[in-house]
């Protein structure tokens, strides 16, 4: 046989897992808030790091750029909500790439994942790190030591299991949204200024030119990243098939309604410039607009912590079980099949 027929063929050619013999495995115990906690924390994280990116180059038109991005978003979302629920299995588009195109798109897929997730926990630990500096100034002394502690924490708690994980992911994630809710009621109701937001979305000309708000749609596409995360509990979940996908699109409505809301609110309180200059912090910015700033701004700086905080555990999460199904696809070494003896994790 030709050598690049030997190659393609070990590309191409799908495997079945190799299953490791081993005393224990995934225990089945988050459920649908959990599942619903994982996709939306993972993503509505990032609306509290790019809206004052998405300000600056889109200006007023902000809310626009998010709604186009939340188009390709929810497509998404409807593509992993058919696929989650067809193969409940942890791995993501390792696994999906498997099935659908061979080893190669399987492996190159996993990686990939494994890349992003790295950076999400990295990413949006110093985020949480930031926000906890509000309440406890001495951290940024201690920058790089505090993100790595809140890292460990998350490894200490992920090592308990998934409902402990799933456990932390919730409560944080029912509180934010909560939160926000809150900061969008006080908004709507006392400093919103719907004549402003409707100066800010004409012409679009105007706030930058057709270029600057093309860019802004990518750096709101980014802002929707993560909604696949909610596949990698598939091995864990109860009742996958049927949970999964509802949780799946229970987290892209969530994510959709709320950042359009924070974008349109933001606009009829504050100029887009304003956002742009709190590109760190655009929701403390809109805070310290509001009536009750004093008890408001203490209230999206927590909401900032937890939620980012949450998207480094689903981080967390997340690459673990890329790992484990890709050892189980022999992707990646067996070795890391191995789960823990006594709480069955990966």
């Amino acid at each position: 046989m030709d050598p690049l027929e030997s190659i393609e063929m070990i590309i191409t050619t799908p495997i079945k897992p190799i299953v490791k013999p081993i005393a224990n495995a995934l225990k089945k115990e988050m459920g649908l808030l959990g599942s619903f906690s994982m996709g939306f924390a993972d993503v509505g994280a990032d609306i509290f790091l790019a809206l004052g990116l998405i300000a600056a180059y889109a200006g007023g038109a902000m809310p626009l750029a998010i709604l186009a991005a939340a188009a390709v978003y929810v497509l998404t979302g409807l593509a992993y909500a058919e696929l989650v629920g067809a193969i409940p299995v942890s791995g993501g588009a390792s696994i999906y790439g498997e099935r659908a195109f061979g080893r190669f798109f399987g492996f190159i897929g996993g990686w990939g994942l494994m890349l992003d997730y790295t950076i999400d926990i990295a990413l949006f630990a110093v985020a949480a790190t930031g926000y906890l500096s509000f309440f406890f100034p001495v951290v940024r002394e201690f920058y790089a030591l505090t993100t790595s502690l809140l890292i460990l924490v998350l490894v200490a708690v992920n090592l308990f299991g998934i409902k402990e994980s799933s456990r932390v992911n919730s409560i944080l994630t029912v509180g934010t949204a909560i939160l926000v809710l809150v900061l969008l009621a006080v908004g709507f109701s006392t400093r919103f200024d719907a004549q402003k937001f409707l100066d800010g979305l004409t012409p679009l000309g105007q706030d930058g030119g057709m270029h600057n708000f093309f860019y802004s749609i990518t750096l709101a596409m980014v802002a929707f990243i993560g909604i696949e995360s909610i596949s990698q509990g598939a091995e864990e979940t109860k009742n996958p098939e049927k949970t999964l996908p509802r949780a799946t699109l229970l987290a892209v409505s969530a994510v959709v309604v709320f950042a359009l809301a924070i974008s349109v609110m933001a606009l009829g309180i504050l100029l887009p410039q304003a956002l742009a200059d709190n590109v760190d912090n655009p929701l403390v910015a809109v805070a310290l607009a509001l009536p009750f700033a004093n008890v408001l701004v203490p209230v999206v700086a927590f909401a900032g912590f937890a939620i980012c905080f949450v998207s480094a555990n689903t981080g967390i999460i997340g690459v673990s079980r890329v790992t484990y199904s890709m050892s189980n696809n022999a992707l990646l070494t067996r070795k890391f099949q191995w789960l823990h003896p006594v709480f069955s994790t990966p």
